[in-house]
């Protein structure tokens, strides 16, 4: 049960999901690998933070690039990006945003602020109303 997994992993997490350095595009030169031995569509992941890397990714014949944390830090990211290309995400990629996969809220990020719906209903990083899940 969900519930009950989630105080476990917010203990535990930083045994099971130890600090890494942040490196933009972490998977890329495996993915390189993978997208040159394989002819079907992959998808590009992995700390992807900058508008430039997605281009970098489909320069690299990948079909698709995914956007994960980032977009949680900052759910307008893709607009952002529409009027300046050169903008980089905030998230720090701490995966402090791991705990919440098991909240009523859904996943959401510690590091930005809740704001609210107008309605005092707390909207939270993923774009979710508090209690629609």
């Amino acid at each position: 049960q969900p519930k009950a997994v989630a105080p476990v992993v917010r203990l535990f997490l930083k045994r099971i999901m130890p600090h890494y350095p942040y490196e933009e595009a972490f998977f890329l030169e495996q993915a390189k690998q993978f997208r040159a031995e394989l002819d079907l569509p992959l998808m590009l992941l992995g700390g992807i933070t900058q508008l430039s890397t997605v281009q970098q990714g489909l320069d690299e014949g990948f079909a698709f690039a995914v956007i994960g944390r980032a977009l949680l830090r900052e759910p307008d990211l893709i607009h952002r990006w529409q009027t300046d290309a050169e903008y980089r995400s905030p998230c720090s990629h701490c995966n402090r945003c791991a705990p919440s996969i098991y909240s009523k809220a859904g996943t959401t990020c510690v590091e930005r602020p809740v704001s609210n719906l107008g309605d005092g209903t707390p909207r939270h990083s993923s774009g979710t109303a508090g209690d629609q899940r």
